[in-house]
């Protein structure tokens, strides 16, 4: 029988040479693989807080001058009212406590018409009627604010600008009135980066909620604010009714991008260019309330049209 031989040196050493080439390029291959991934992650992650946000303040702005109601309730029902001005109860009892001075009111009977309240007391209103009106009237509430994108309408505060947004609306179409307050800070200085924020009140007198929307909020790239608005326009006498709205957010990720070139090893500190920067340009977010409102002022149908409250209706945010 012939003698058996194993590998020899030479074959065992070109064995394993291959072996550990293929292994190599192996993991080169999924470190590289790796790095991508998490790259990807860190965008798709970046760029889901900033489609929320902007989802949400597309549906607000959209509602922002919406009015259904205070209360939730659209319609109450009055005790008598004489010609002139007259004091009436409203029905239900505590509807009046969020109703304000210079409201609109749709009178629904006969004598159809539109009044304003020129005083609250409890849960009695006093209006100037051109009309008596029987006991158990039902007054309708509803209607729209022309002016629901503010612009320094209340006070200097709440003056919506380049990087602050103030609205009123049913935002939440509940028949509640909210006051909405988006507040956008840029900063390029890591890790305290800019935010945007959004505090909500329930008008007159709800508590105030305030969420950070999205964090790492950085400059623009061309300098601009977050918040772009049309031109102010004034119809009917409901001045700085703002037409659209638009928002351009640049974040920062809060983490370097191991795939891009040198930012994997631990070398690179903090160097700006590992981490990735996103620009999100939203140029015309449209109040559809508030131009429905425009319209109907242009047409002179002003008696579903509401002012503003006075600014003591208006709690202060933080």
């Amino acid at each position: 029988m012939s003698r058996s031989k194993g590998f020899s040196l030479i074959e065992l050493m070109c064995a394993m040479s291959i072996l550990l080439i293929v292994a190599g390029s192996a993991l080169y291959g999924l470190a590289v693989y790796q790095q991508q991934y998490t790259g990807t992650s860190v965008r798709q992650n970046m760029q889901s807080s900033v489609r929320n946000a902007t989802e949400m303040l597309q549906q607000e702005i959209g509602q922002a001058g919406a009015f259904t109601g205070v209360g939730g309730v659209s319609q109450v029902t009055i005790t008598a009212a004489s010609k002139g001005s007259s004091t009436v109860t409203v029905s239900p009892a505590g509807t009046a406590a969020n109703m304000f001075v210079g409201e609109n009111l749709q009178v629904n009977d006969a004598n159809q018409e539109t009044v304003a309240i020129t005083a609250i007391s409890g849960n009695n209103i006093t209006a100037t009627f051109a009309n008596a009106h029987a006991a158990s009237t039902i007054v309708n509430l509803a209607g729209i604010f022309p002016q629901g994108i503010l612009w320094g309408q209340i006070s200097a505060a709440t003056q919506s600008g380049g990087n602050d947004l103030y609205l009123i609306g049913d935002v939440n179409s509940d028949g509640h009135l909210y006051y909405v307050h988006y507040a956008c800070t840029q900063s390029s200085t890591p890790p305290n980066y800019g935010t945007l924020r959004r505090s909500i009140i329930q008008l007159p007198s709800g508590a105030v909620s305030t969420d950070t929307l999205v964090q790492n909020v950085i400059p623009n790239p061309d300098g601009s604010a977050c918040f772009t608005y049309g031109t102010a326009a004034t119809v009917a006498g409901f001045t700085n009714i703002i037409p659209g709205v638009g928002l351009t957010l640049s974040t920062a990720s809060s983490q370097k991008d191991p795939s891009l070139s040198g930012c994997g090893g631990v070398s690179t500190g903090n160097t700006t260019t590992c981490y990735i920067t996103v620009t999100n340009s939203f140029l015309n977010l449209s109040p559809r309330n508030v131009l429905y409102g425009k319209a109907l002022a242009s047409a002179g149908l002003t008696n579903v049209l509401q002012p503003l409250p006075p600014s003591t209706y208006f709690p202060s945010f933080p």
